[in-house]
């Protein structure tokens, strides 16, 4: 499972997570802190940036990282 929230953490998201890591699913988390609740049940994990000047955090960085892991799968 790939889940992915930023700050202000979706509880459903987190929910989801927690129920799959629990049934023993491989989970890989993206989100925008390593204290993020989704990194505590991650057997992978990736933080990366949503900082934006405006007030909705960006998910550029997000997109950017999911395309590249699309991309290495793709070539494998």
């Amino acid at each position: 499972m790939i889940a992915t929230t930023q700050r202000r953490y979706r509880s459903e998201v987190v929910k989801a997570f927690a129920i799959a890591h629990e049934k023993g699913v491989s989970a890989i988390a993206i989100s925008d802190s390593p204290a993020s609740p989704i990194v505590l049940n991650a057997d992978h994990c990736f933080i990366v940036s949503s900082d934006t000047p405006n007030f909705f955090p960006s998910s550029v960085s997000i997109m950017a990282l999911l395309e590249t892991l699309l991309s290495f799968v793709i070539a494998v």
